[in-house]
């Protein structure tokens, strides 16, 4: 099957390259580094510290993985990391938070046999690590014909990608076994790669990264946020993030509604995807709501909107910290999945989230049992929630820091799993 994978991707050749270059001319970092894609990775050079090679799909995939090399830099300061992104948000991230740690940074090469074979050549790494999801099984048989070790660290697994990979049982097995281990956030995960077949000894629970990643803003750092949006003292503040297309509408609405029992009440929201701003601004606008963008604050008077949607980047985690209640989307309109609950609930917000969570249904279900999360079916249960939350939103703040608590350390697991592989002696 992998003979057949390679085979057409290489017949296709003709097509893929000029067409991945024109998508690349209009993206911010690809086609500069377009050479990358195609396999011209930067060539290390050979000494005797081993070199680890980490994948991180996007941001949010940077993001978790930077107390993990933080941890295997400091306890293995020998390694040699590189990390290697596909979105222009995860190399704009990676660039910014992994600068200091990461001795090369670059775009991972297609998944087309002469082009990950000198990527491999360039680079000779000692293991290969993937971040929560997105495998390419081209690259990953390549290493097990090699013997570089394979490792996905952070792995989740939903119950709807576990129905697809179970429709293809033989050739998604073949590949998940590809990894050498495999490192999941929950028991669900692990539970769903041993329905597909994986070998149980290759299969760990390691904890979920994000609970590492996300510390409580402090007060005075609260207070400068309050400041910049310019909010009165008995200002409420209402936060949905990482809002889908059909849930703006119905936050909308349930805002206007609220506005008439709650004068002070504010709401800010942060679409996923920074592209849909406008859209979303057109739609406050006409559902006649004074709605301002955060890059327009420099030029507007104190309290001079009742919405404001976020249009800048990497703000909102610690946005969540000026709120009094969280909504998270991609949760509340079919088909959803939702988005990590943990960055609100580390600043001790009640998290509401829709029924539609399957993706993040584990952490849903911790912060469940600790009173920190409440699942809402509709949009009147969103409304109804909110009004009683907003009266009384102290009371399922209390134990955030104590349920985080319980679930850091993946990161010092992980690292030291990787220093173990990397000093394994070679099979060769």
């Amino acid at each position: 099957m992998i003979v057949i994978y390679h085979l057409i991707g290489i017949a296709l050749l003709p097509l893929i390259v000029p067409g991945f270059a024109l998508y690349a001319f209009f993206s911010r970092y690809k086609w500069k580094h377009l050479a990358q894609h195609f396999g011209r990775v930067p060539a290390l050079s050979q000494d005797d510290r081993p070199i680890l090679w980490l994948q991180a799909l996007s941001a949010g995939e940077v993001q978790n993985a930077v107390p993990l090399l933080a941890k295997l830099s400091d306890k293995k300061p020998d390694l040699r990391i590189v990390v290697s992104v596909t979105t222009d948000s995860g190399y704009e991230m990676a660039k910014r938070k992994l600068k200091d740690i990461a001795e090369c940074i670059f775009f991972h090469p297609l998944d087309i046999l002469p082009f990950t074979a000198m990527a491999l050549k360039r680079i000779r790494p000692n293991a290969y690590a993937l971040m929560d999801t997105g495998f390419w099984p081209g690259i990953l048989r390549q290493l097990r014909a090699r013997n570089i070790p394979a490792l996905l660290l952070n792995g989740r697994l939903s119950q709807r990608s576990l129905k697809r990979y179970q429709s293809l049982r033989g050739l998604s097995a073949g590949v998940l076994n590809c990894f050498s281990a495999l490192y999941m956030q929950n028991q669900s995960g692990k539970d769903g790669l041993l329905q597909l077949g994986i070998d149980a000894e290759k299969i760990h629970l390691a904890g979920d990264l994000k609970f590492d990643t996300v510390e409580a803003v402090s007060a005075t750092e609260a207070q400068r946020l309050r400041e910049t949006y310019k909010f009165k003292d008995e200002a409420l503040v209402w936060i949905a993030g990482s809002t889908h297309a059909g849930e703006e509408e119905i936050i909308a609405n349930v805002f206007k509604n609220l506005k008439e029992s709650f004068p002070t009440l504010t709401l800010i929201l942060a679409p996923r995807r920074l592209e849909r701003v406008d859209e979303v601004m057109a739609l406050f606008k006409a559902k006649q709501i004074r709605t301002l963008l955060r890059s327009e604050f420099q030029r507007t008077g104190p309290m001079s909107y009742d919405a404001v949607i976020l249009d800048t980047y990497g703000e909102l985690a610690k946005t969540y910290a000026i709120g009094h209640v969280a909504f998270v989307g991609n949760s509340l309109v079919p088909p959803g999945g939702g988005h990590s609950l943990i960055e609100p609930a580390a600043q001790g917000l009640p998290v509401l989230h829709g029924p539609y969570i399957e993706n993040f249904s584990d952490t849903a279900d911790s912060l469940s049992r600790n009173q920190l999360a409440v699942a809402v079916q509709d949009p009147q249960g969103l409304e109804d929630t909110l009004r009683v939350l907003l009266q009384n939103f102290g009371q399922l703040a209390k134990n955030a820091s104590s349920l985080l608590q319980q679930y850091k350390g993946a990161s010092d697991t992980l690292a030291l799993r990787i220093i173990e592989t990397l000093e394994r002696p070679s099979t060769d």
